[in-house]
């Protein structure tokens, strides 16, 4: 079940980022599309984390340990932003 879940992560992560890629190549690139590759990028970085726990490799990168608390804590105001951009919302009330 272990290698399930190793597989799993790394494809999503490999995914993520070449979502956000295909994102970024877009012509038509508007300020919402800027949040949400910023998102799917974070999103693939926590995938990639799992899997390096998953896998053991930890051992090997161990800056790698508790790095993805830190990038949880932006995805809150990522997708508040995203969402605002995405209704055309401009102004503070």
């Amino acid at each position: 079940m272990s290698d399930l879940f190793k597989i799993l992560f790394f494809a999503g992560s490999i995914q993520s980022i070449l979502l956000a890629i295909g994102l970024g190549l877009r012509k038509e690139n508007s300020s919402a599309n800027k949040f949400l590759i910023v998102i799917l990028i974070l999103f693939g970085f926590n995938l990639f984390k799992l899997f390096i726990d998953e896998s053991g490799l930890y051992r090997s990168f161990p800056y790698f340990l508790y790095s993805d608390i830190s990038v949880a804590l932006l995805y809150g105001p990522l997708f508040f932003f995203y969402v605002r951009a995405l209704t055309g919302g401009n102004k503070w009330t």
